[in-house]
């Protein structure tokens, strides 16, 4: 377990400015937090999530339910718990759920006082999701959501996720970004992409003895537990924000790269163009493909990836003789069993093209590298895709 920070100091009782909220199964605590628009979490403001626009997020994600994902009505969530393990023995003592109300944010911090008070506050948590639009999480599809509905269904309340559209931030931040970090944590995207730097932070492991010692008449650090729940909700705002930016149309870097530094980072923008060709190639959308992959060749001219990636998306879009000179230049970098896959690229497009030679030549580099280099379905589809070329004097085929 990682060590005890200081940090907030240790109190005992109920937490400073925790109130009391209703439902129709009971009572809970709860301590309700505004911010105005303009407050800044990192280096953005709050509001700069409602520029949010649903088909890029849908986009980025592949996800169409988000398509018409209204952040003027999104609920960003998170939860703190007594475990990482799902079931009856896990309880939620803590939830938070950042909304936009009346011009600014709202963070409502439903918190159980007693384990009896669980019925009334998940079924105001359930009434709060319920009333909205989608949900934001941070690998909340994975944890949050079914602790809740765990949770819920136990306790006799109708979960509200099913059929809601939910972003959940972890995977696109993944994938885009998972080349630069050593690790995919909400605390390293906020910090490289969001200018959020946590002092004195508690670590989450202390969460549930946290709550035991409030529960036992303890002195506690609830405090810090609630303050850790505020910044993680504070951060699915900004961090939404910046994903939701990404595919913003115009020449490479942002347009108001103040308001957003990530965003013209040179080394993050090229690992987020690679990683966007990557995923419009897998989906077959050629233009986009091209457009992404040629914004990272920007940065680095010689990513062997990305020649790759553009000479696909050229070959798809019929412009054979840019393709050719991209596969052919892929090649020639090096020899390994990515040449021998460019070598084959090119022979077949050479040969659609009438340039006899040069698939000549191609079609005699693929098969040694791909002898020495290649196996398995690799091997055998540079095979396939060689035997089906034939210049003229060309040796044989694998």
């Amino acid at each position: 377990m990682p060590a005890r920070q200081a940090g907030l100091a240790r109190t005992r009782g109920a937490p400073l400015g925790l109130g009391e909220g209703h439902s129709a199964r009971g009572s809970f605590g709860e301590r309700i937090t505004r911010y105005g628009a303009r407050h800044l979490h990192g280096h953005q403001a709050l509001e700069r999530v409602l520029a949010a626009r649903g088909p890029d997020l849908a986009t980025l994600t592949g996800d169409l339910g988000l398509a018409a994902f209204d952040p003027r009505g999104a609920t960003f969530l998170d939860i703190e718990t007594t475990g990482l393990s799902g079931g009856a023995g896990t309880q939620v003592f803590l939830v938070g759920l950042l909304t936009h109300r009346d011009g600014g944010f709202e963070l409502w911090q439903g918190f159980l006082r007693s384990p009896a008070e669980a019925p009334a506050l998940l079924e105001a948590c359930a009434e709060r999701v319920g009333s909205r639009g989608p949900l934001v999480s941070f690998f909340g599809k994975s944890f949050d959501r079914h602790r809740l509905e765990d949770q819920m269904r136990l306790h006799g309340v109708t979960p509200p996720f099913a059929g809601r559209p939910h972003l959940d931030l972890y995977h696109p931040c993944r994938r885009l970004y998972g080349e630069c970090f050593g690790d995919g944590r909400l605390s390293t995207m906020e910090r490289e992409l969001c200018g959020v730097h946590r002092e004195h932070d508690l670590p989450g492991a202390f969460a549930p003895a946290a709550w035991f010692d409030f529960l036992a008449d303890r002195e506690h650090d609830l405090e810090a537990v609630f303050r850790h729940n505020e910044l993680d909700v504070l951060s699915l705002a900004t961090l939404c924000s910046h994903v939701a930016a990404v595919l913003e149309p115009g020449p490479p870097g942002p347009p108001e790269p103040a308001a957003d530094p990530a965003l013209a980072d040179p080394a993050l923008s090229r690992a987020r163009a690679r990683a966007l060709a990557r995923a419009f190639l897998q989906r077959r959308d050629w233009p986009r493909t091209l457009e992404w992959s040629e914004r990272s060749l920007l940065h680095d001219g010689l990513d062997r990836e990305c020649l790759a990636l553009r000479g696909r998306a050229l070959q798809r879009l019929g412009r054979l003789d840019e393709a050719l000179a991209d596969f052919e230049a892929l090649a020639r970098a090096a020899e390994d069993g990515l040449a021998a896959e460019a070598w084959a690229e090119a022979a077949w497009i050479a040969q659609r093209l009438g340039q006899h030679g040069r698939a000549r030549e191609a079609h005699g580099r693929a098969r040694p590298l791909a002898l020495t280099h290649l196996t398995g379905l690799r091997a055998a589809r540079v095979g396939t895709k060689l035997a089906r070329i034939r210049p003229q004097g060309a040796v044989e085929s694998l």
